[in-house]
């Protein structure tokens, strides 16, 4: 295994938006930081890496996903049921109906924010 080191540099001039800054800095600032790089002719190193990734996924997530998806999904077409077939159309279905407008409300406007949520941990 080989490994080298790069050196990044990154040059800052804060002189020509002084009058952004909270404060005034009139020197320029430079930033050196050497950051470990692969051989990247070491294919097992790289299917190692690929292999973990695969492992780090968050299924979690993708379960509420589904479930947001079928949340919206199936109060549509409860919604479309109602509204297109007459034999559906009394006051005990406008009520369902009222329910699924408000599940898909739901669906659409909660829980994608519980869904960043328990992504990010916020």
């Amino acid at each position: 295994m080989v490994i080298s080191l790069t050196t990044v540099s990154v040059s800052l001039d804060f002189s020509l938006h002084s009058g952004l800054m909270a404060w005034h800095i009139k020197n320029n600032l430079t930033l050196n930081q050497s950051v470990p790089t692969t051989d990247p002719l070491n294919a097992s190193e790289v299917e190692e890496v690929a292999r973990l990734s695969m492992g780090d996924k968050n299924w979690p997530a993708l379960l509420i996903l589904a479930i947001i998806v079928l949340t919206i999904g199936g109060n549509i077409l409860v919604i479309m049921a109602v509204s297109l077939e007459k034999k559906l159309q009394n006051a005990t279905n406008y009520f369902l109906m009222s329910l699924a407008v408000a599940d898909m409300l739901v669906g659409i406007l909660v829980m994608p924010v519980s869904l960043v949520t328990i992504l990010y941990g916020e």
